[in-house]
């Protein structure tokens, strides 16, 4: 049995190759890491692949895990053509990270889509003619949602009425949901030719209604699981 993990900014997620409709979600911190570990130690396992954004946290797992994998960006960028060299007004700067090129390895048939990751981040990436050629980033929601909550409690010190409170959550709820359509339709704008497929995934998948939009538990899970099955078969 084969075991399949995802490390996110906040949240550590894995699958088993014997129930790959189970999802184990779990929020991580120094404190309960080696409890996440002890419990994929009580899997009677072949092989742990890894996909990770905190090198930190896959350090723990290679060395006190037999037989684990983290795979690479370089890995995936032999099979996903990436040209990201076409300026864009609002498209941030940042590293390109290992969960990104694995969503669209998960979707790698196909040739024109938007993938929408919404987790403590939300990007926005663009396969045009089966290139990654834009990613947008924004701010996650829930995370956002809470930060900003947390920082008005402790500004009036809990003194503000409930129907304030409740229509500030909702304002800035409204207010992202609004944000990252309009990044879904930015990102829809690029495509000249063709009509894309749009693709949502993440935690926080369900706080945004887009038509036609299909949606995946998490899609770099998805991803890490075909790479490592088609990379078995070309061996």
């Amino acid at each position: 049995m084969n075991i399949y993990i995802d490390i996110g900014n906040t949240k550590i997620k894995y699958i088993t190759s014997k129930n790959p409709d189970k999802f184990h979600d779990y929020l991580y911190d120094l404190n309960n890491i080696d409890q996440i570990v002890d419990q994929i130690k009580e899997y009677n396992t072949t092989d742990i692949y890894i996909s990770s954004v905190v090198s930190w946290v896959s350090d723990i797992f290679k060395e006190q895990l037999n037989n684990t994998h983290e795979i690479k960006i370089t890995n995936l960028l032999n099979y996903i053509s990436v040209d990201l060299k076409e300026s864009d007004p609002i498209e941030n700067s940042f590293d390109l990270g290992i969960d990104i090129l694995l969503g669209c390895y998960a979707l790698i048939e196909r040739k024109n889509y938007i993938i929408v990751d919404m987790g403590s981040a939300t990007t926005v990436s663009s396969v045009i003619d089966g290139s990654l050629r834009n990613i947008l980033i924004y701010p996650g929601s829930k995370w956002m949602e809470k930060k900003i909550m947390t920082d008005i409690n402790a500004i009036h010190q809990n003194n503000i009425s409930n129907n304030t409170y409740i229509s500030i959550h909702n304002g800035l709820s409204i207010g992202n949901q609004g944000s990252i359509i309009s990044l879904i339709e930015h990102a829809k704008s690029l495509f000249t030719k063709n009509t894309p497929e749009v693709y949502i995934s993440g935690g926080d998948r369900f706080l945004i209604e887009f038509e036609g939009a299909k949606y995946f538990e998490d899609i770099v899970l998805n991803g890490l699981i075909k790479y490592v099955e088609c990379s078995k078969h070309e061996k």
